[in-house]
This record gives C-alpha cells, structure tokens and sequence, in this order.
C-alpha cells in the first residue's frame, strides 16, 4: 500500500495489531495497533542480523518524516553504518544518565581517578559530602544545570570566600571528568560547571613571624605536653608541610643513625619529588626520643589509641599555641596576631635568607629552597642536579641555633627599637 497522512490517518484498528508496508519506501512499515494508536517501524538486515527501529508515532511524526528517517537508516547500512544500533546505544546512554545521581558519580570519579592521580582525595571527598552532596547528591547527574551549582558557591563565599573557590575547583574538574575520560561510565555530554564564576578573592598569605614571636613559639612548645608540640616544633626546625610532618612514617628514618636522614618519598612530597634532609641535631635526639615511646605504631605521631591514623585537628592545637604565646605577651604588654602552619613554613624560608654561616655569608636561594624541595625555575630547574646535602645540612644548623638562642625578654626589648 502507499501510504500518505490522508490515508494513514483513515486506516481503523481491529481485535489485533496490523502491520503495513509502504510501497514508496523500501524497509518502512506502519504498525495499527487494537489502542487505535499507529508507529513507524524501519525493519531490514543490517550484517546479516534482523533489526529494527521505531521512527515516530502518528500524527507527530507524519508520512514524509518517516520516509526520510527510513531512507537515511538505509543510506546508513549501505555506508557500513549500525544507525539503529547507535540509536539503542544512545537511549541505554540516556536510561543510564537518568539514574546515574550525582553522589554515584562521585564515587566513580573518587574510584576511577582520584586515588590513583590525587594524593588529596579524601579532602575532596570531605568537601563535597559536607558542601555539595546535601543540595545535589540524589538528583540524576544528567538533569544538575548551571543554577543548581551557583547558590552552593555563593552561599559559601559568604562565610568562607577562599573555600567557595576551591569548591568551585573541584565541581569544575569533577564535571570535566565526567564528560571526557568517565564518559563511558557517567554518559554526561556537558560540562555545566565549565563557566561557574569565582565567588571569593584570593588573597596570598603574607604572615611571617618576628624574633620576639618565635621566641614566645619556642617556650611554649618547649614547655608543652601537648602531641602536637613535637611535629609543630619539626615544622618549625625544617621548613616542611603540614602533612609531611603529621604523616611521617618510621621506615622514612631508616638513615636517621647515623646520618640523620629523613627521606620524604616521591608520594607524599607535593611535586612528586624525593627529598633527603639531614635533620639537625637537635631534631635527631627529639625522634630518638621519641622512638622509644614509639609502640607498634608505623607513623611517628600517630592519633591517641589509633596507632594507623595520622593526627588532625590542628586548628585546635595551632589556637591552644597561640592562646599559651599571647598570655606570655600580655605580661609584656604585647600582642600576637593570628598565624596557621603553613606560617611557619613561609617564616622558615623568608627569615632563611637572613641566616648567616660560619663564615658570616647568606645562605643562597637555591640551598634554601632544596631545604624545602622547592623546585628551582627555568633552566637551573631542568639542568642542575646537585643536591647540596651538605649545604642543606649546614643551613638546618644554623637554623637550629638561631632558634634555640632565642631568648623572649631580649627578643622583647630588641623589638621595641625596630
């Protein structure tokens, strides 16, 4: 039969479905169904295996639509094209997009990415089931739009502009990895975090602590009991992060006799770069110490009864620091203003530069930065391949020294007059 609107719209239903075929256009066929309701159907061989694809449903997909999807699936099978594999393929796609939630798709990019490529994964995963999974986490991935993801980031920069930055970071490259190299598990097509604007002002740090301030550091860490004093006092002797002073591990000293050796692996140094540092002596006798007390635990400052646990809740320690350093200067009639760790490190290399050796010459850029396996710019980078272990170790001792004949009233009265 040839089949137009006129006569398509005619045909009536019977008891059972009706099938027919259209004589103008080779594979296509309308189904009658006993609902009354009438489909077209393209129905052929494609490499030698039946297939066949529903085309439309009469009147929204008219006589001609369907011819003209009919042809071009056949114009498809004779250029060795599957279109009606691709349009399964494409609507499982679209099936799975819709059931696929965004906490799912989380999990696969943690799975799948992070812990293999980002040494920092469980501050993401932190971030996101505290900041983004309340609001988004059940929704299908595929249905978040842009105005989902911007009151997440504005609300934040509210009280926390620097962490609303780096939640947009992580949105950003979560939602580019779902639509590249985790296409085929997410089966997102677009990036809607592309273009999220940043909501807070970066601002660098710039705080670096004074004589009078290190001295005041020094006896309350000397003179504290608190766990944290030790691995605060190492950040401070040496220059290092945070958690490659928390997160030390005892095979890390195997050459802590008699050399006094620390050596941080390639995995948990930020640039991926092995470093050797010969602590001072002073450092050295504080890890004997503290190997004696060590127990069954691998980490050198493990959490209390948790022997395979780093520590955290450093904010709380760094605020009980500095509450013990402003009641030692509040009987001076001084104040101190607030520092983080990360002070300590940018302290450690700024006042660096002013450290002298024995025989009274600065110690250079370059040793300093070995110290604190800085990565040298431009072509000292790429060409020069000396360790200064020696000069590291040297610049450690004076370091030391100059840390340990800090006393607070001169410090006191030298700041009065600078």
């Amino acid at each position: 039969m040839t089949l137009n609107d006129l006569r398509v719209e005619g045909l009536q239903s019977g008891v059972r479905r009706r099938t027919i075929a259209d004589r103008e256009c080779d594979h296509l066929f309308l189904i009658v169904h006993p609902s009354d309701r009438k489909t077209w159907l393209w129905r052929g061989r494609i490499d030698g295996r039946p297939e066949k694809m529903t085309l439309g449903i009469f009147p929204y997909c008219d006589t001609k639509t369907a011819r003209a999807k009919a042809r071009n699936i056949t114009a498809e099978r004779a250029a060795g094209r599957n279109e009606v594999a691709e349009q399964r393929r494409a609507k499982q796609r679209e099936r799975q997009s819709r059931t696929m939630t965004c906490d799912r798709a989380f999990e696969l990019y943690i799975e799948n990415y992070c812990r293999a490529w980002n040494k920092t994964w469980p501050e993401k995963k932190r971030i996101y089931d505290r900041e983004v999974s309340p609001r988004i986490g059940s929704m299908p991935i595929s249905e978040v739009e842009f105005e989902h993801l911007i009151p997440i980031l504005s609300q934040k920069a509210v009280t926390a502009p620097i962490q609303s930055n780096r939640i947009r970071c992580h949105l950003i490259h979560w939602f580019q990895w779902c639509t590249r190299h985790g296409r085929h598990l997410i089966h997102l097509e677009a990036n809607v975090a592309r273009d999220l604007p940043r909501f807070g002002r970066a601002r660098s740090r710039k705080r670096v602590l004074n004589d009078y301030e290190l001295s005041l550091l020094m006896k309350v860490l000397n003179d504290s009991t608190s766990l944290y004093a030790e691995p605060v006092k190492f950040i401070l002797h040496t220059g290092c992060r945070r958690a490659e002073a928390f997160e030390m591990r005892w095979d890390e000293l195997r050459e802590l006799e008699p050399e006094g050796n620390w050596i941080l692996p390639a995995e948990r140094s930020k640039n991926q770069r092995e470093l050797v540092l010969p602590l001072p002596a002073i450092m050295v006798e504080m890890l004997k110490d503290r190997r004696v007390a060590r127990g069954d635990s691998q980490l050198v400052w493990p959490t209390m009864g948790r022997s395979g646990k780093g520590m955290s809740g450093f904010s709380k320690a760094v605020r009980s620091f500095q509450s013990a350093m402003r009641e030692l200067a509040a009987e001076d009639g001084s104040e101190i203003d607030h520092w983080v760790l990360h002070d300590l490190r940018r302290t450690f290399i700024t006042r660096m530069h002013g450290i002298r050796d024995q025989y009274k010459r600065r110690f250079p850029r370059d040793t300093i930065f070995s110290v604190t396996n800085h990565k040298l710019s431009g072509m000292p980078g790429i060409y020069n391949r000396y360790d200064y272990y020696e000069d590291k170790r040297e610049a450690l001792e004076a370091w030391a020294k100059f840390l340990e004949n800090l006393k607070v009233r001169e410090c006191r009265q030298l700041s009065l007059f600078t």
